[in-house]
């Protein structure tokens, strides 16, 4: 009738093989942060979704959960998501559009290093609240549709891993205890908070029956800020 339920589940597995060389020529020394590194590293992360639909009207709500699970050697992480899209059409090509959900994911670089998100699970997840809300229009004599969305992401833990972290005031007070990867505890993997809003239009065009392509924009702010240090970027 006027509820639909979808479900799912998904699965990624990651083994990894590290050697790293210092080049230094202390390879020689075992377990040296100069010396060599070759281990193997691996890790899976498991989910469950559940989603339904249910049409009242002119109006259609879509809760949704989903739960996911973490591991990567003797850390488990558990994440539960919930999720609500609410859909109203004004007419038959007008539909109004609104949306929330919490989202999670291990830590991150802004270079591609493939273990990361292993080996740095042990220090939490990342979560943020989306949400957004929009329209869409169909324009069928021109073969067109117009997408619009205001989006708002409150960052609520953030662990990203930065080449040359911005932060100055941390760095200040890091360098200023001498050692400061021990005794001023420098975790590159901190956490955070952020705040990212903006607006995205996207016109697609459906070319031929398996065939459409898409011109898309988007404007936005991000902010991040330190709650140990007051500083803000």
């Amino acid at each position: 009738g006027n509820l639909t339920l979808r479900g799912g589940v998904d699965s990624e597995l990651q083994q990894v093989h590290v050697l790293e060389k210092s080049g230094n020529g202390l390879d020689s020394q075992p377990g040296s942060t100069l010396g060599a590194l070759d281990e193997d590293v691996g890790g899976i992360f498991s989910g469950a979704w559940l989603e339904g639909e249910l049409k009242v009207g002119r109006f259609a709500f879509l809760p949704g959960l989903r739960a996911d699970l973490y591991h990567s050697g003797s850390t488990n992480l558990p994440a539960f998501e919930p999720r609500l899209a609410v859909r109203f059409t004004v007419g038959e090509t007008t539909t109004l559009k609104a949306a929330t959900g919490l989202y999670h994911q291990p830590a991150t670089a802004f270079v591609k290093l493939p273990t990361v998100a292993l080996v740095e699970l042990s220090a939490g997840l990342q979560s943020s609240l989306n949400s957004e809300v929009g329209i869409e229009q169909r324009i069928d004599s021109l073969g067109l549709e117009v997408t619009a969305s205001l989006y708002w992401s409150e960052k609520l833990v953030l662990r990203e891993l930065e080449l040359s972290d911005p932060d100055e005031i941390a760095q200040n007070r890091a360098f200023a205890c001498g050692d400061f990867l021990t005794a001023c505890h420098f975790d590159p993997f901190r956490s955070r908070r952020g705040r990212s809003i903006g607006l995205e239009l996207m016109v697609r065009r459906k070319l031929t029956e398996n065939l459409f392509g898409w011109v898309a924009y988007t404007l936005s702010r991000t902010t991040r800020w330190d709650p140990n240090f007051g500083v803000v970027y």
